[in-house]
């Protein structure tokens, strides 16, 4: 399986201290519309409130980020589009500089992920959907595949079950594109502990798997 690694982004530029601190080189930059220069180097142009981007705006930085959203006491908060230099791309929630809440992740490689947020990493349920054409569908915790999903492999194979650090791990089934199906551990992402093989014509191997060999057989049953 894919490891799915989703780095913290830190969208938040501190902009209540900028916003104080900047040079406003058009407009009302204290209530009203404006644009403002800050610290950084980076341009905020839109609405003010106190002195503070309040209400909707767009923040670009000098190394090509750019943020075009909502703003309150000075942070991203409410509806935006994040963009880094890397192509990476974010649309959806923000809470006081944070990506936080729903939203749509869309990475320099094509690969999306569609769901939850919190503090900047993929946190609850969503859906990631890799390059290859590889989906998963279930929970996140911190940014790694964490609880119970399912795995659609673009052959035709599934596997559904516990997830931890990104891989399979516990109790699961995994389905082959043949018909056969496997119940039971997981460990790695691999088939290992003891487990039930299902073929389509109605054999079935009860035993012990290690890195998805079978090592020691049990029972066997409807052997013709």
């Amino acid at each position: 399986m894919r490891r799915l690694s989703f780095f913290l982004i830190v969208v938040c530029f501190f902009l209540n201290a900028c916003a104080q601190q900047g040079e406003c080189i058009e407009g009302d930059c204290e209530d009203g519309i404006g644009t403002m220069i800050l610290p950084d180097g980076s341009k905020y142009a839109g609405q003010f409130k106190a002195g503070l981007p309040e209400g909707r705006g767009t923040q670009t930085h000098p190394e090509g980020g750019k943020y075009v959203g909502q703003f309150a006491n000075g942070d991203f908060n409410g509806e935006g589009t994040w963009t880094l230099p890397s192509g990476l791309v974010f649309s959806g929630d923000f809470k006081n500089g944070y990506v936080d809440g729903q939203g749509t992740m869309t990475y320099p490689d094509g690969s999306k992920y569609v769901g939850q947020f919190k503090h900047s990493a993929t946190n609850g349920r969503g859906i990631y959907y890799s390059r290859d054409g590889t989906v998963y569908v279930g929970e996140f915790k911190d940014g790694k595949r964490e609880g119970e999903g399912t795995t659609s492999f673009p052959d035709g194979r599934k596997h559904t079950g516990r997830y931890e650090n990104n891989d399979a791990n516990g109790p699961g089934t995994f389905f082959f594109p043949d018909g056969a199906k496997y119940v039971g551990g997981f460990r790695e992402g691999k088939m290992n502990g003891k487990g039930v093989m299902i073929y389509p014509d109605g054999r079935r191997i009860v035993g012990h798997w290690k890195n998805n060999i079978l090592v020691e057989k049990y029972l066997e049953e409807g052997v013709s």
